[in-house]
């Protein structure tokens, strides 16, 4: 029982651990020869969300940028499964906020398994993390305003 309990406290200390040590991957997808086609850069996070059944439980997001597109993935409970368009174009708002206490704020839209930006936001993202170091971000689905989603996304490192 002991055990159990050291394992627990441990599994909750490592959803609480700052997402600074994480740092940028960069990969390329493969066309149908196994030529590089599509690079994308990523980075995956661990954070916290809340909503009707749970308070402040365990998040993984997998962050991706291709060449005009970001991708949030959430992952509620740390889990594999990606959360999903339950209500049909569900839109989330998407706001961050800088190290110098600098605030931003976008809609996403469901696409499949991730929370996509429009093209512009793309790049006003994309300037943001040139210059920043970390961006904590907290995002809420619209249709369900209880689902929130927060994390701090390390900057440092970041490149077009």
């Amino acid at each position: 029982m002991k055990r159990l309990v050291l394992v627990m406290v441990f599994a909750v200390m490592l959803c609480n651990t700052s997402s600074h040590a994480q740092s940028w991957t960069s990969v390329h997808f493969t066309d149908e020869f196994g030529d590089k086609a599509v690079k994308f850069i990523r980075q995956e996070i661990t954070g916290q969300f809340s909503n009707a059944a749970t308070t402040n439980s365990c998040l993984t997001v997998k962050f991706f940028r291709t060449y005009h597109e970001f991708e949030f993935r959430l992952y509620e409970y740390c889990r594999n499964h990606p959360i999903k368009d339950v209500y049909g174009g569900d839109e989330y708002s998407i706001n961050i906020k800088t190290e110098k206490g600098i605030k931003y704020s976008w809609t996403a839209y469901h696409k499949e398994i991730s929370l996509v930006l429009n093209y512009k936001d793309v790049m006003e993202l994309q300037e943001i993390l040139i210059k920043s170091s970390t961006l904590r971000f907290y995002i809420y689905s619209e249709s369900d305003p209880l689902s929130k989603y927060t994390f701090t996304i390390n900057a440092n490192g970041y490149t077009k």
